[in-house]
């Protein structure tokens, strides 16, 4: 496991208004984390971030700077406090054009767990599905339209956490809402990147930011 100093207040690869926008979703206010790919050299891994498993690096693709995934990777995010009941995660990547397994997953755990306690949410350009954190696992069909605008395109997923409740959008669409989900908010966010090799079915990660709202006066 390569593990490296964590920076919380690193510069945003692209900007981030705190404001409703992307159909409904609000992004916070405040910095827990900001990926910061810009200084990063071809071939390297981000030092901000814990590499669980896999094979990441950092290419050129469109232009900027992103992570690569070529196989079913995991990575690690420690945070200096517990996550708040409310938060917020920002992901832009490039999902696989015709491929298994999940693009993007995420859970606050340091290992895969998906019980009761703990929702695992994993994305493809397919659906969503919600794994753990309730009696019941779901599954979401993403919109055809959708699926078919994300597939090698830099496509954006958010995600907003307000105790129980759960909503998640794909490129302003709402997709999940959902009530009574339980995610576990400590001081790690595994984010795992479900690549297969080098090419066609490689997932790309250019943007990953976390952030909770400022405190009420």
């Amino acid at each position: 496991m390569r593990r490296a100093g964590l920076s919380l207040t690193a510069m945003l690869l692209l900007p981030v208004v705190a404001t409703a926008q992307n159909g409904g979703f609000v992004a916070g206010s405040r910095d827990l984390f900001v990926l910061d790919l810009a200084l990063v050299p071809v071939d390297e891994f981000p030092k901000q971030l814990m590499l669980l498993k896999g094979d990441v690096r950092v290419v050129q693709k469109f232009g900027k700077p992103m992570l690569r995934a070529s196989d079913q990777a995991q990575l690690l995010i420690e945070f200096a406090d517990e996550l708040p009941q409310d938060f917020t995660l920002e992901f832009d990547l490039v999902p696989k054009l015709n491929c298994n397994p999940e693009d993007l997953s995420f859970e606050g755990t340091a290992e895969i767990d998906q019980g009761p306690s703990s929702m695992n949410v994993l994305w493809q350009s397919t659906h969503v599905g919600l794994v753990g954190g309730a009696e019941q696992n779901k599954e979401i069909p993403m919109p055809e339209d959708l699926t078919v605008k994300a597939r090698g395109n830099l496509t954006q997923v958010r995600a907003s956490f307000a105790g129980t409740a759960f909503k998640l959008y794909t490129n302003g669409k709402e997709i999940v809402n959902e009530s009574g989900r339980k995610f576990v908010r400590g001081r790690l966010l595994r984010v795992g990147l479900g690549g297969q090799d080098e090419r066609m079915c490689s997932v790309h990660l250019a943007k990953l930011r976390v952030a909770t709202s400022s405190p009420r006066p």
